[in-house]
């Protein structure tokens, strides 16, 4: 689902990491990619899989080094602090932009008290990214695949701690 946000964000890097679950996933991205003069490197892990996740995170940093910016779509949230963790083991500053579902945004749960006791290091900006729905002609619907990416890449460019992409109000007028 954040293809084009990879493609796009390969276009300004010179050193890139996707990550994904599986090989089909990750060979359909590395054919996409622009060619340039980039170093690209591709890991196939499952976030599921915490422990291992974080492992070969923490590895493929020591082997390459620390990244400037990560965009992250874990569908555990809790893991994103666990990897804002990782990421700030070193001095490095890094954007951490975390995707996060649009449930995280009904009155039942708060976006804003995710933090509340979490230790996220003082090199990490984590940022959050809560995808949300859209409303056309009095029905909503949820975001397509490139209206996610679009909305992530304005969430990047803005570099705001919270940031909405498409609608969360009323929360009652959310497709079911």
């Amino acid at each position: 689902m954040l293809a084009e946000v990879s493609l796009s964000l390969a276009a300004h890097s010179e050193i890139l990491t996707i990550v994904a679950r599986t090989d089909r996933s990750l060979s359909w991205l590395r054919q996409q990619m622009p060619t340039t003069s980039r170093k690209m490197h591709s890991l196939r892990l499952d976030w599921a899989q915490r422990e291992e996740f974080l492992s070969e995170i923490k590895r493929h940093i020591a082997d390459v080094g620390e990244p400037s910016l990560v965009v992250a779509w874990l569908h555990d949230d809790n893991l994103g602090p666990e990897l804002a963790g990782v990421l700030g083991s070193s001095n490095t500053r890094c954007l951490f932009f975390h995707v996060r579902g649009s449930e995280v945004a009904s009155p039942m749960h708060n976006a804003h008290t995710f933090f509340v006791g979490r230790q996220i290091p003082p090199n990490v900006q984590y940022n959050q990214i809560i995808l949300g729905f859209t409303m056309s002609g009095g029905r909503s619907r949820w975001l397509s695949d490139s209206e996610i990416s679009r909305g992530v890449l304005e969430a990047v460019e803005a570099n705001v701690s919270t940031f909405v992409v498409g609608s969360t109000e009323p929360w009652s007028s959310r497709p079911l």
